[in-house]
């Protein structure tokens, strides 16, 4: 059966594990050379590699004369991941934030709302994102060793819950633009604001 074949994400980890674990500085020449050696990692792509984790401030990099000394020890990559790991932590309490006044919202506007098939719809997909929100919560609490591509998932998830709490405050203003079509003027927008408890800084989230 023939080996599977390593992943560029593959790669970057186990060149920045190779780091870790000698804990030296390292020449661009004998990382490539040494590097290669015992990583498995072509040398023509170990600069590559060392450009993206620069880039990413994974590996630091020191130029002295026309050398290029490279180092990155494991104290620096534990303080990484949990800074990362607060700021993954930090926006799902935001977006929980949010959602949790969006709800509320939504929950009054069924009071002045006649009852439709898409909004019952709509009801039952908020339900439903509160029950991931939930479950992500719940992971977030259980993770304590955090690697990139755990990182990078929490972050695509992310992307989803701001995209779902975004299409909940379309359904938001729907609602809005509905019951002041409905009331034909008798209320502004800003007093149907302040009845129904909408923030006027609501907004789409970025």
């Amino acid at each position: 059966m023939a080996k599977p074949k390593t992943t560029a994400a593959q790669k970057r980890e186990k060149l920045l594990n190779y780091f870790y674990t000698t804990k030296q500085v390292w020449t661009s020449k004998d990382i490539q050379k040494k590097g290669s050696k015992e990583t498995g990692i072509a040398s023509m792509i170990i600069l590559d590699i060392l450009k993206e984790l620069t880039d990413e401030g994974l590996v630091d990099l020191d130029k002295i004369g026309s050398s290029n000394y490279y180092w990155a020890f494991p104290s620096k990559g534990l303080q990484i991941k949990k800074n990362e790991l607060a700021s993954v932590e930090a926006e799902i309490e935001d977006l929980s934030s949010r959602k949790r006044k969006h709800t509320a919202t939504i929950a009054e506007l069924e009071l002045v709302r006649e009852p439709t098939p898409a909004r019952a719809a709509g009801l039952q997909n908020l339900k439903r994102l509160k029950s991931e929100a939930a479950s992500l919560a719940k992971e977030l609490d259980a993770v304590k060793d955090i690697d990139p591509a755990s990182i990078a998932k929490r972050q695509e998830e992310i992307k989803v819950a701001k995209d779902s709490a975004n299409r909940w405050t379309d359904n938001v203003f729907a609602a809005r633009s509905w019951c002041l079509e409905k009331f034909g003027g008798s209320i502004d927008e800003e007093q149907f604001n302040k009845q129904m408890g909408i923030p006027q800084e609501l907004d789409y989230v970025s």
